[in-house]
C-alpha cells in the first residue's frame, strides 16, 4: 500500500515539472525581438521623370563654405542624385527648407547674373548646362550633359514631381516687391552676415546688425553715372530702425573725413559734379532702412531712396459688426414691431366691434345676445 503511495507521489510530481521545464527550455525561442528600424528620411527628388532612371542616394555635393549660409536660410536637408537615360546622365541636387522663403533666398544666392529667366516652376534661371529651379520650399541645382529641344518639357516634368509645400509655408517674402522690376531680376534675398558679407560690398553685416533679426535684400540699379547697389532693411520694430539709420549716418560721416583727409593729402582737385568717389545715402520708412551706395550722383540716390516706402497692413482677425449684431438696429426694429402689434391689435378690435354691431342690426338675437345665453346670477336677499 505504501510502495503504491510513494509511486503515485513520484509519479504525479514528475508530471507536473516536466511541463514547467519545458516551457523554460522553449522560452528563449518563442521571445519576441525587440529589434527596431528606423524609417528612411522622405527624399525630395522623384525615382524617375522623363524616361530618367535615379541612381542610389548621395550626400550633397555643396562646398562647406555654401553650406554655412543654405544653414542662415534654414537648410533641412540635401541630397545628390544621378540619372541615367541610355547614353544621356543629370546630375540634380535638391535642397530642402522649412518654407518657401527659404528656398527663395537659397535661389537668390544661387542665381547669377549670366543665368535666363526660365519657366520651370516657381523660380527658374539657366546658363547653358546648368539649371536652377525653386518649387516652393526645394531647391534644385541641376547640371545638364546636354541641352536638346526637349529639355523644357523635361524640367517641367520633373518639377511636376516635387513635394511641395501649402498654406503660409507657401508665402513668399514681400520686402524684394520694394525694389524696382529691373532690380529684381538679379536681387538677393539675405538673412545671414554670412549671405552678405559673401558679397564684399559696401555695406556689410557689422553695418546692418543682424543681431537686431532684419531681413535685407540687396539689388542694383543703373544710372548715367555709373552702377548702384540697393540695399533694404526690415527690422522689427521702427525704433530698432531709427537707431540703425543713426549708426549708418554716423559711419558715413566718419568715412567722409577720413576721405576728405585723404583729398587733401594728395592734393587732387575734387570733381564739379560729385565730391565723392562712392554715394552713400540713406533713408528710413518705418521699420524699413533704404541704403544707397556706388559711384552715382546724390539726385539719383535721393530718387530711388523716394521710392522705397513701408505700406503698414493690418490684420483684423475678430469678425466685423453688421447690422445684426447692431444694437441701435435692434432698438429701432423693436419699435418697429411695437407700431406693428398695435396697428394688428387696433384692427382686429374694429373687426370684432364692426361685427357685433352688424349681426346686431340685421340679426338681432339670432347669434348676438341671444336670450338663452344671457344668465343673471340673483341673490334673494330680503
Amino acid at each position: 500500500m505504501r510502495l503504491r503511495r510513494n509511486l503515485s507521489l513520484i509519479f504525479l510530481t514528475s508530471a507536473l515539472t516536466l511541463p514547467a521545464s519545458a516551457q523554460q527550455k522553449s522560452a528563449p525561442t518563442s521571445a519576441p525581438s525587440t529589434k527596431t528600424t528606423q524609417s528612411a528620411p522622405t527624399s525630395a527628388l522623384p525615382a524617375d521623370f522623363a524616361g530618367f532612371h535615379k541612381s542610389p542616394q548621395k550626400t550633397s555635393a555643396a562646398t562647406p563654405a555654401d553650406t554655412k549660409i543654405l544653414q542662415e536660410y534654414g537648410l533641412k536637408s540635401s541630397e545628390t542624385a544621378n540619372y541615367q537615360r541610355g547614353d544621356r546622365n543629370l546630375k540634380i541636387t535638391a535642397y530642402t527648407f522649412p518654407d518657401a522663403t527659404g528656398a527663395y533666398g537659397a535661389f537668390t544666392y544661387f542665381r547669377t547674373p549670366s543665368m535666363a529667366k526660365e519657366d520651370f516652376c516657381d523660380d527658374a534661371a539657366s546658363d547653358g548646362n546648368h539649371v536652377l529651379f525653386r518649387c516652393t520650399n526645394v531647391l534644385l541645382d541641376i547640371n545638364l550633359d546636354q541641352v536638346t529641344a526637349m529639355t523644357p518639357a523635361e524640367m517641367r516634368e520633373l518639377a511636376s514631381d516635387i513635394p511641395r509645400a501649402a498654406g503660409n509655408l507657401a508665402k513668399l517674402p514681400t520686402l524684394p516687391l520694394h525694389l524696382s522690376a529691373a532690380a529684381q531680376k538679379n536681387a538677393r534675398y539675405i538673412v545671414g552676415p554670412l549671405a552678405l558679407d559673401q558679397l564684399k560690398g559696401t555695406v556689410n553685416s557689422k553695418l546692418i546688425d543682424f543681431s537686431m533679426s532684419p531681413e535685407v535684400v540687396v539689388g542694383t540699379e543703373q544710372t548715367l553715372d555709373g552702377t548702384g547697389t540697393v540695399v533694404i532693411a526690415q527690422y522689427p520694430t521702427n525704433q530698432i530702425a531709427k537707431l540703425q539709420v543713426q549708426k549708418l549716418n554716423d559711419w558715413a560721416k566718419q568715412q567722409n573725413t577720413q576721405w576728405t583727409n585723404a583729398q587733401a593729402l594728395t592734393q587732387q582737385p575734387a570733381s564739379p559734379t560729385d565730391t565723392q568717389p562712392t554715394r552713400f545715402a540713406t533713408r528710413r520708412s518705418g521699420p524699413i532702412v533704404a541704403i544707397v551706395s556706388g559711384p552715382i550722383a546724390e539726385i539719383d540716390a535721393r530718387k530711388i531712396l523716394e521710392e522705397i516706402n513701408y505700406d503698414a497692413s493690418v490684420t483684423w482677425n475678430e469678425p466685423a459688426p453688421n447690422a445684426k449684431n447692431n444694437v441701435a438696429n435692434l432698438l429701432v426694429n423693436i419699435i418697429y414691431l411695437s407700431f406693428f402689434v398695435v396697428a394688428f391689435m387696433f384692427i382686429l378690435g374694429i373687426a370684432f366691434g364692426g361685427f357685433r354691431i352688424f349681426m346686431k342690426r340685421f340679426f338681432p338675437g339670432k347669434l348676438i345676445d341671444r336670450p338663452e345665453d344671457v344668465e343673471f346670477i340673483k341673490l334673494n336677499l330680503r
